[in-house]
């Protein structure tokens, strides 16, 4: 049986906005998290454009390696991901891109993984 967590996992938000009509940018560019952490990914004061995300290393901190939003119609464009619980402390550099008035925008952020709090698993 699977001890339980002892600190309850938290829910990070990963902002995205336009700078410019020529830049995507995502607030904050670096979060740290732990294993069993939530990230979401969302539009800011903004209309919300079709985005993706893509893990640029070979192992991925997350359940996958690419998320898309792909439902027509939503007015709330949204990706949320769990830390995996396995996932080794390491830095985790990732490229978000969202399709934008017929343009591609990139932004290139991070996801730096932090150990286990001592006594939680």
């Amino acid at each position: 049986m699977k001890p339980k967590r002892k600190t309850k996992p938290r829910a990070v938000v990963v902002r995205l906005r336009l700078k410019s009509s020529r830049k995507l940018e995502c607030e904050p560019a670096r979060i740290e998290v732990r294993p069993d952490d939530i990230i979401s990914w969302r539009w800011e004061k903004s209309l919300p454009f079709h985005f993706g995300l893509v893990i640029k290393s070979p192992f991925s901190p997350l359940g996958r390696q690419f998320y898309a939003t792909i439902l027509e119609g939503s007015k709330t464009m949204e990706i949320s991901a769990r830390v995996l619980a396995c996932a080794p402390p390491g830095t985790y550099p990732y490229l978000v891109a969202a399709f934008v008035d017929g343009k591609l925008l990139v932004e290139d952020p991070e996801i730096i993984v932090r150990p286990p709090i001592k006594g939680d698993g």
